[in-house]
């Protein structure tokens, strides 16, 4: 084979394991699987387990470009599937998930509840999701809210369905939702939560003037309200569970499923709800009978075959080899190449607050050290975008058109692209050299895949170009993301955690501010701290444009976070199933958009 990646692991890996100091980094793994690559036997299999199937050299490089392939496979075609038009009710929808670790909507990691907690919860608006609707650019819906208005700028109106109703178990036993359960379940968020919390930080006020009507007084414009609490994880839940223990291991709501099972780091089970109130095209939901999700976590092989075989009926995050593979089996299959999601971007985390990682030369300098047409080519065979969690969509184009596709490298500041003479200069000026090189042990999941690859990677080339020794320590997954969150990691952490937030003020404001409970970067910088409170309140789109981007800037050229590449996601589906559809936030049916299923449907 001939790309970079089969370059470098020829030149620093072993099957046994990988130097990244003068000592071996422990990975949790007798051999690195390289996906897409095959190992460094170069026995040419295909990467990431493609059920067996031998792959030829060359074959992991798709003679099309990543802008033919997302064209090829846009979103747009979706609507012209045969057999749309004639929903049915009834059957099972089995797919690969994975497992929240704690059901808990108010516990500090709860961004990973926004993959679960549409299939048994509802807020008061959420955003339309099916193969008839732009998956590129969300905008906000009623949800628990039949209809709301702005009267002025500081008040919003929010009207309730009729007829809404708890699941029929405990502790909720089918009784009336009222208004004032939606001021309980707001409030909570707001004060109990750390994630979701910065949404309604100038809330002065969330009232029940009736049974049917809820109302929101701000102490400022937000501009971002709508949008923010379109995120999944901004849904009510019943004063009668928020409150006990059971909290962290179920999940009882108005949703689309009932929750029937759940086997930590297993499968859980869930049915519908036939007292959901909600109707899609003046029919009613959920179409599904019962979903089911199945952990196929650090098992890629395990979950490609499972697809082959017809035990799972849509597969999303592949590789590209494995795409063309199926695709190739399978000409009847659905694709879908979707633009890299805001939310969930490859990147380095440091302790920013501490040295040596309070010197921006020190974090400038590991930017430019990092060569990411390697990761591009190498990790995702041509088929990525450059990194840095904000929400393009949002941003109008040249043409004045609102941007569909990821940011440009020329876009992302002046340490987005690689230059090691100049990274060099940077890491000296920070106090470092070859004979007191900086030490570092780094932090990743120990399971394999292309993001572990990708860490890897960047350690080999801080290595190389810089002499950085570090160590690489892997993590068991729940250990991994609770770090993440925590800041619980040793001097650096990788992550793909940046989100999910359906508004540029979730990536800024929300975990950027010095006073944001969702900081979870120890970042304090006044300047931003200044531009960032101001687009909250700026309701001219232009203007407030102009803000973020310039919030932006601050936030990249201070290197506050490494951002490296990030893939565009590949999803295929059975033909007959029929909205399974993937977005620019909410990562299909079975992550961030798992509300979604209420309207999945088997021809």
């Amino acid at each position: 084979m001939s790309n970079y990646w089969t370059k470098r692991q020829s030149a620093y890996f072993s099957r046994r394991r990988f130097l990244v100091s003068a000592g071996a980094a422990s990975v949790g793994a007798a051999a690195i699987g390289l996906v897409g690559c095959g190992d460094d036997d170069d026995d040419s299999s295909g990467g990431g387990g493609g059920g067996g199937n031998d792959v030829p050299d060359g074959h992991q490089t798709v003679g099309k470009s990543a802008e033919e392939l997302r064209e090829q496979y846009h979103w747009s075609k979706l609507k012209n599937v045969p057999g749309q038009g004639n929903p049915k009710a009834g059957g099972k929808f089995v797919f690969a998930g994975f497992d929240p670790g704690n059901w808990a909507l108010t516990d500090p990691g709860a961004s990973i509840m926004s993959s679960f907690a549409g299939h048994h919860y509802n807020g008061l608006v959420t955003f339309p999701m099916s193969d008839k609707d732009n998956a590129h650019r969300l905008t906000p819906e009623g949800d628990l809210a039949d209809k709301w208005e702005q009267p002025d700028s500081l008040t919003y109106t929010f009207h309730l369905h009729e007829g809404i109703k708890w699941q029929d178990v405990k502790p909720t036993n089918g009784r009336a939702m009222t208004a004032e359960d939606v001021v309980y379940g707001y409030t909570l968020l707001k004060e109990k939560t750390a994630f979701q919390a910065g949404t309604y930080r100038e809330v002065q006020s969330i009232t029940a003037p009736d049974a049917k009507t809820v109302v929101f007084k701000m102490k400022q414009p937000a501009a971002y309200l709508l949008q923010n609490m379109m995120v999944p994880v901004h849904v009510v839940a019943p004063r009668e569970l928020a409150e006990t223990d059971d909290f962290k291991s179920n999940a009882v709501g108005t949703g689309p499923f009932i929750l029937d099972s759940w086997e930590p780091n297993g499968t859980w089970k869930a049915h519908k709800n036939p007292n959901y109130f909600r109707k899609w095209e003046g029919r009613q939901l959920p179409f599904l009978d019962q979903i089911e999700s199945r952990n196929f976590i650090g098992n890629d092989a395990g979950r490609i075959a499972a697809f082959r075989s017809g035990e799972l009926d849509t597969l999303w995050g592949l590789d590209l080899a494995n795409f063309r593979d199926l695709m190739a089996e399978k000409p009847d299959l659905i694709g879908q190449v979707t633009t890299p999601p805001p939310g969930a971007q490859n990147y380095v985390s440091m302790h920013v607050e501490r040295a040596p990682w309070n010197n921006p030369q020190l974090r400038q300098a590991l930017s430019l050290a990092i060569d990411r047409k390697a990761i591009h080519e190498g990790i995702f065979s041509g088929l990525s975008g450059p990194g840095y969690s904000q929400d393009w969509s949002f941003f109008k184009d040249k043409s004045g058109n609102y941007r569909e596709w990821p940011w440009d490298e020329s876009e992302l500041g002046n340490f987005h692209h690689t230059d090691v003479a100049e990274a060099k200069k940077l890491y000296s000026a920070a106090g470092f050299s070859s004979s007191n090189p900086l030490k570092i042990k780094y932090n990743y999941t120990s399971v394999p895949g292309p993001g572990q690859d990708l860490h890897l990677l960047i350690l080999q080339q801080w290595k190389e170009n810089l002499g950085v020794e570090a160590e690489f320590v892997g993590m068991e997954i729940i250990g991994w993301i609770g770090a993440h969150f925590s800041r619980g990691y040793d001097d650096a952490l990788g992550s793909w955690f940046s989100g999910p937030a359906f508004d540029p003020d979730g990536y800024s404001f929300e975990v950027l501010h010095s006073g944001a409970p969702g900081n979870i970067y120890g970042v304090k910088d006044s300047e931003l701290d200044l531009l960032l409170e101001q687009q909250r309140t700026e309701l001219d789109h232009t203007k407030r444009a102009e803000i973020l981007q310039k919030a932006m800037l601050i936030d990249l050229n201070k290197v506050y976070r490494i951002w490296t590449r990030n893939a565009y996601k590949t999803a295929l589906r059975k033909r007959n199933y029929f909205n399974v559809v993937d977005t620019i936030h909410a990562w299909g049916n079975i992550g961030w958009g798992a509300k979604g299923d209420e309207k999945v449907w088997i021809g």
